[in-house]
């Protein structure tokens, strides 16, 4: 929140893009599932990775509706033909051994999403974008 209020008071305009994390198909669960992990290896092993945290776009119309900041565009973009799907699953299996240090509430949570992302027909797909832009 306190980063949305800075940004108001610096900006006239705000564009906003993201991974969608409402998967529209089964074969994108898997890059769910990796930057998912990668999220929580930033939170929990202290990576500098590409990714940090997560926003589900609700998020981040509540955010700017808070900041005062009045939404004007909001679309989702089909990112599927996209790369990064398999770039980020094999990025968050690289690291796999490094969650043995977290608790093992985080780790059986690991393990889970492991699973998922790993358990596929070799056809997955990247997760769409979602774009908002507010003044």
């Amino acid at each position: 929140m306190k980063y949305f209020k800075k940004i108001r008071g610096l900006a006239k305009q705000l564009c906003f893009a993201e991974w969608d994390l409402d998967f529209t198909c089964l074969s994108q669960r898997s890059h769910f599932c990796a930057v998912s992990i990668l999220a929580l290896h930033s939170n929990f092993v202290k990576s500098k990775g590409n990714i940090q945290n997560l926003f589900h776009k609700t998020q981040i119309l509540q955010l700017l509706q808070q900041t005062i900041f009045d939404v004007v565009k909001q679309l989702t973009v089909d990112a599927t033909f996209l790369q990064d799907g398999q770039w980020e699953k094999d990025y968050a299996n690289s690291m796999r051994a490094e969650f043995i240090k977290v608790a093992n509430m985080i780790q059986t949570l690991i393990t889970g999403y492991y699973e998922l992302m790993n358990t596929s027909n070799g056809k997955e797909k990247s997760l769409n974008s979602f774009v908002v832009c507010a003044k």
